[in-house]
């Protein structure tokens, strides 16, 4: 094991003195280990990415009152999305009878494009954090999804094609 160790060392001294090289030398002056050095740099670029995983959510969240809105928005939207938040007395009963901790958010997306001009399947997804339901040991995340056929009058479609 020691061979090993020397020849990786030798290897590396005999390495062209690159930024990182040169890094990695003034780190073992100092008395850092490679292996934690790595270690220390996996670690940091884990937390980035996972800085940005937790905020890669909806940038934007509506608050309304009437998510009919958001399925407006969402036919209106390129990218076929709407996120909101329920506000109001609706939002603020339904807490309390659900003894939740957390917002009612909604997410609307588009499931399918009818051929009538601003009409689509729209699925809207319901959701809250802390919801304790009777029987359950503990509150959880509950969520509820509805399909929906709507245009941007407020009608239905006429046709499903």
């Amino acid at each position: 094991m020691a061979r090993e160790n020397a020849d990786r060392t030798s290897v590396l001294s005999a390495a062209p003195a690159s930024r990182g090289n040169r890094l990695l030398g003034r780190a073992r002056k100092r008395g850092f280990d490679r292996r934690r050095v790595a270690i220390a740099g996996a670690t940091a670029l884990f937390a980035i990415l996972l800085s940005v995983s937790v905020h890669a959510g909806p940038a934007d969240r509506t608050p309304t009152g009437d998510f009919k809105q958001l399925m407006v928005a969402a036919i209106d939207s390129p990218t076929g999305e709407a996120h909101g938040t329920l506000v109001g007395p609706m939002a603020r009963t339904l807490t309390e009878q659900l003894h939740a901790s957390g917002p009612i958010l909604i997410d609307v997306s588009t499931e399918r494009r009818y051929r009538q001009e601003g009409c689509r399947r729209l699925k809207v997804t319901f959701s809250q954090e802390g919801v304790q339901l009777p029987g359950q040991p503990e509150p959880r995340r509950q969520s509820l999804d509805l399909g929906i056929n709507y245009c941007r009058d407020g009608t239905a479609p006429r046709s499903l094609l």
